[in-house]
C-alpha cells in the first residue's frame, strides 16, 4: 500500500556516503569507478520499497550558494572531491531518471539543503508526511509532527521526540545550539570552548542563543568571557546553521510523483556500469534484445555439411565451438562443433550424441576446414577448443579473434565468460548450461542434437558477433593482434607438452619431508611436555604466551597472534628453541602438503605435469597457473630448493630460467626517453648505484 510519504532525498549526502561506505575498486567494464552509483542506486532503491511513497525527490547540491558570500570559510576546509567521485557525479542525475525519481540539481544560490526544507514544509502544509533521508544533523531543526528524519544507512528514523532524546533539546532549539556550539562539518566555528553539551545546558538556563547574550553578564568564570568575544558572530553562525523553507520553487505534488522504473534506458545504463546483478534484482532481463535465433540449423548430414562450409569459406571469418564430455582438455571428446559466419545464422553439427543422430563422417570434411589457415577463425577462450582438437587428432589454424581475450584487453578488471560479454555486449541473455542440461544431469551428449541446437548454436552466434562489437583502442588492438592471439597457440603447447618431473626424487623427498615432520613433532612435544595440535593457534598461544610466559607481540581478534613474524622475532629474542622449531615445522609441512603432495597426483604420460596457464585473469597481464599453480614454488630455502630440483628436463634439453632485469626501471626510462635513467641503461650501469651516488 502506498504511504502519504513524501521522501526528499539528500543527494549530495548519500552519494558522499555510499562512495566511502562502498568497496573503491568497484568499476564499469570500460574503467569508469561506480561504487557511488551503485550505492545510491541500493539507498534509493531501498527507500522506496520500503516506504512506497507517493512521492520523492533526490537533491543535489550545484555552484556557488549564499552562505559562501556571507562567510568565506564557509565549508572552506573541506577536501576537494575526490577524483573518483567527480568522474561519477555527472551521471546520478540520469541514474535517478532511469528509476523514475525526481531529481534536483540547479545553479539557485542556495544548497540542496534549503531546497528539501523548502518542499518539506510546503508538503507538510498540504497535510502530506514528510521523510527528509540524510544523515546531516542540521536537518532536525525541521523535524516535527508532519517531518521526519531519516538514515538510511542505520535505519534510523527520527521524529521530535528522537531529536531531544539524542541532542537534548527539541527541534526548535536545534538553530540555537548549532550557532553556540558550531558545526565542524560546514566549519562554523561557534563559540570556542563550547561543544554540544555546553551548548544545551546554556539554552535550558537561558532560552536561545540571543537569550544567552542577553544575559553575558550573569554567566560566571572563563565562559563570560568566551561568550563576550563571540557575541557579534553569533548572529552570522545563526543565519549560516538556518536552514532556509522559503525559496521560490515550483514544484509541486506533481513534480515528485515517482514515474517507476524506466526498464530499456535503466536496462542500457546498468548494463553499461556493469551492475549485472541489479538487472536480474530488477527483472530488467524482460528489456533484452536479444538474438534472433530463428536461424539456427542442424547440420545432420554430408551433403548439407558440403553446402554449408562452402558457404563459410567466403565468410570474412568463422566462429568455431566444440561441445565435449568434458571441461578437462585431456580427457575431452568431442560431442558437436558450432560454426558461424554470419550475423544471422549459425550451424550445429552433431558429432558424438549417445542416442544418435550424428553427421556421417562429418570429421572427414571439418578436419581440413579447421585446419585451413586461410579460413579466419574466431571464438570464445579458443584455447580449449583448440586442445580438445589436437586430442582427437585435429588441428585449428588461422586464429584471427578470441573474444575472452579482446575483452580482458578492454577491462582486465572484469569477469569474461560468454554468457557476461552477451549481457554486456549484445544485451542478449544466453541459454546457461545447468539449464540446457539439467534433464541429462549435465551430460551434454546425452542430449538429442536438436535438443543441444539452440545451446550450442547460440555459443557460436554469439562468439561471432563479439568479435566487432568489443571495440578496443588502436594500441590496443596491436597488443591483441600482435601478441595477445599469436601466444593463444604458445600457450597450448605448452600446456599440451607439460614439465617433466623426476617422479622418484619427487617421492623420495616427500618421504624425507615426512620423516623430518615427525622428527620435528617429537622435539616440539618432547620440549612441550605433551602432544597438542601444532596447528591450531589457540593451543599454541595457550603454551607460548601462557604456559611459558613469552610476553605477546601482537593480538588478532581471535587472541595472541603466532604468526611468522611474531615467531621469528620470538626465535631472536629469547633462548626457547620451541618458536624456532614451529617455524621449521610449518615450513617442511606446507612444502609437504602444497608442493610434494599435490604434484605427485598431477603427474601425467611421459612423467609430466602439465598446468593450466591463464591469459584473462590477472589484472597485471602476467600468466597465472592453476592445477597445479608452479608459480609459487619456494626456492629461497635449501627445502624449497630441493622442491624445484624435482623438474627436470629430457635428455640432450635443459631447463632455463629468465627474466627481465628491473623491468620496471626500463619501461620508467622508456616513457622518460632521456635523461639519468636512460644514459644509465644504455650504459650499462648500475641503477641503484647511481642513484645512490646522485643522493649522497
Amino acid at each position: 500500500m502506498i504511504s502519504n510519504t513524501i521522501l526528499l532525498v539528500d543527494g549530495s549526502n548519500q552519494a558522499y556516503r555510499a562512495f566511502f561506505a562502498m568497496n573503491t575498486n568497484l568499476r564499469s567494464p570500460n574503467g569508469q569507478p561506480t561504487n557511488a552509483i551503485f550505492g545510491l542506486v541500493r539507498i534509493l532503491l531501498k527507500i522506496v520499497n520500503e516506504i512506497q511513497p507517493i512521492g520523492a525527490m533526490v537533491v543535489f547540491d550545484k555552484g556557488k550558494n549564499f552562505r559562501q558570500d556571507l562567510f568565506s570559510e564557509y565549508k572552506g576546509h573541506r577536501p576537494d572531491m575526490p577524483d573518483d567521485l567527480r568522474l561519477q557525479w555527472p551521471l546520478f542525475m540520469p541514474l535517478c531518471d532511469c528509476l523514475g525519481i525526481p531529481a534536483y540539481c540547479e545553479d539557485d544560490g542556495f544548497e540542496a539543503d534549503d531546497v528539501i526544507g523548502t518542499l518539506a514544509v510546503k508538503f507538510a502544509a498540504q497535510g502530506y508526511d514528510v521523510s527528509i533521508v540524510s544523515n546531516d544533523k542540521d536537518f532536525a531543526q525541521l523535524v516535527n509532527d508532519k517531518i521526519s528524519l531519516y538514515n538510511p544507512i542505520k535505519d534510523i528514523l527520527m521524529k521530535p521526540e528522537d531529536v531531544i532524546e539524542k541532542y537534548g533539546v527539541g527541534p526548535e532549539r536545534v538553530i540555537d545550539m548549532l550557532a553556540l556550539s558550531g558545526d565542524t562539518s560546514d566549519n562554523i566555528p561557534g563559540v570556542p570552548g563550547v561543544g554540544e553539551k555546553t551548548a544545551v545546558k546554556l539554552l535550558k538556563n537561558y532560552d536561545t542563543w540571543q537569550g544567552v547574550i542577553d544575559n553575558i553578564p550573569t554567566i560566571k568564570g572563563k565562559m563570560q568571557q568566551k561568550l563576550q568575544d563571540a557575541a557579534e558572530q553569533l548572529p552570522l553562525y545563526a543565519n549560516l546553521v538556518t536552514i532556509r523553507t522559503d525559496m521560490d520553487l515550483n514544484i509541486g505534488i506533481e513534480e515528485v510523483t515517482l514515474t517507476g522504473i524506466k526498464g530499456e534506458q535503466c536496462l542500457n545504463m546498468f548494463l553499461e556500469l556493469g551492475f549485472r546483478r541489479l538487472v536480474k534484482d530488477l527483472n530488467l532481463e524482460q528489456y533484452l534484445q536479444g538474438l534472433d535465433q530463428s536461424a539456427y540449423e542442424l547440420v545432420d548430414n554430408e551433403a548439407q555439411l558440403t553446402k554449408v562450409l562452402d558457404e563459410l569459406r567466403n565468410s570474412k571469418y568463422v566462429s568455431v565451438d566444440l561441445e565435449t564430455t568434458s571441461l578437462d582438455t585431456n580427457a575431452a571428446d568431442i560431442v558437436g562443433i558450432s560454426l558461424c559466419g554470419d550475423k544471422k545464422k549459425a550451424y550445429y553439427i552433431p558429432i558424438g550424441h549417445e542416442g544418435g543422430g550424428n553427421c556421417p563422417e562429418a570429421m572427414t570434411q571439418l578436419g581440413p576446414f579447421l585446419a585451413d589457415e586461410s579460413i579466419l577463425k574466431v571464438g570464445q577462450n579458443l584455447k580449449y577448443d583448440l586442445k580438445v582438437l589436437w586430442r582427437n587428432g585435429y588441428s585449428l589454424n588461422g586464429i584471427k579473434g578470441d573474444s575472452m581475450l579482446k575483452d580482458y584487453l578492454r577491462s582486465p578488471d572484469q569477469k569474461h565468460n560468454l554468457d557476461r560479454l552477451a549481457l554486456r555486449y549484445l544485451q542478449h541473455n544466453c541459454v546457461s548450461y545447468n539449464a540446457a542440461t539439467k534433464h541429462v544431469d549435465g551430460h551434454f551428449e546425452r542430449l538429442s542434437p536438436n535438443e543441444a541446437l539452440k545451446y550450442a548454436a547460440e555459443d557460436a552466434h554469439v562468439a561471432f558477433l563479439l568479435q566487432d562489437a568489443i571495440e578496443l583502442e588502436p594500441s590496443v588492438t596491436k597488443l591483441y593482434d600482435e601478441v595477445e592471439i599469436p601466444l593463444l597457440s604458445i600457450i597450448a603447447e605448452m600446456e599440451r607438452t607439460g614439465i617433466m618431473v623426476d617422479h622418484d626424487k619427487l617421492v623420495t623427498h616427500s618421504k624425507s619431508l615426512g620423516e623430518r615432520i615427525e622428527e620435528l613433532e617429537s622435539e616440539i612435544y618432547d620440549i612441550v611436555g605433551r602432544k597438542f595440535n601444532i596447528n591450531s593457534t589457540k593451543q599454541l598461544a595457550t603454551i607460548l604466551f601462557e604456559e611459558r610466559e613469552h610476553t605477546p607481540i601482537k593480538k588478532t581478534k581471535s587472541g595472541y597472534s603466532t604468526g611468522v613474524k611474531v615467531l621469528q622475532e620470538l626465535s631472536k629474542t629469547t633462548t626457547d628453541p620451541l618458536p624456532k622449531l614451529i617455524l621449521d615445522y610449518r615450513e617442511v609441512a606446507k612444502l609437504k602438503s602444497t608442493y610434494l603432495d599435490p604434484l605427485s597426483k598431477h603427474i601425467g604420460e611421459g612423467n609430466r605435469i602439465r598446468t593450466s596457464f591463464h591469459q584473462a585473469l590477472t589484472e597485471t597481464g602476467r600468466l597465472s597457473s592453476s592445477d597445479p599453480n608452479l608459480q609459487n614454488i619456494p626456492i629461497k630455502t635449501e627445502t624449497g630448493r630441493k622442491v624445484r630440483a624435482c623438474f627436470v628436463a629430457k635428455e640432450g634439453h635443459q631447463l632455463i630460467s629468465a627474466d627481465y632485469s628491473q623491468i620496471e626501471l626500463r619501461i620508467l626510462a622508456h616513457f622518460c626517453k632521456t635523461g639519468g635513467l636512460v644514459d644509465a641503461f644504455q650504459l650499462g650501469q648500475d641503477v641503484h648505484r647511481l642513484t645512490g651516488e646522485q643522493i649522497a
